[in-house]
């Protein structure tokens, strides 16, 4: 079952990244620097204790949610779709 949970955690981390990473993408033109911070934001200090639990999986799951969530957000804010809202 960790395994399992590690497994869907690195996945879930990775598409956190890769997501974030195309939403900063479009307000820094430094493809570099956007890069790093999305880094920065998934992976912080604080991540490391969310890593030590086999609830790991779950935890990182939520954290994707909440970056998708703000992608739909971000999309309201530039088009005023409500669909979005």
């Amino acid at each position: 079952m960790y395994i399992l949970s590690f497994i869907i955690a690195i996945f879930f981390s990775s598409l956190s990244i890769y997501t974030l990473d195309k939403i900063i993408n479009k307000y820094v033109n430094n493809r570099f620097l956007s890069s790093l911070i999305s880094i920065s934001i998934i992976i912080n200090p604080f991540i490391i204790e969310l890593w030590l639990f086999v609830e790991m999986g779950i935890m990182m799951l939520s954290i994707f949610s909440m970056i998708k969530a703000f992608t739909y957000f971000d999309n309201y804010l530039d088009k005023k779709i409500k669909g979005f809202y």
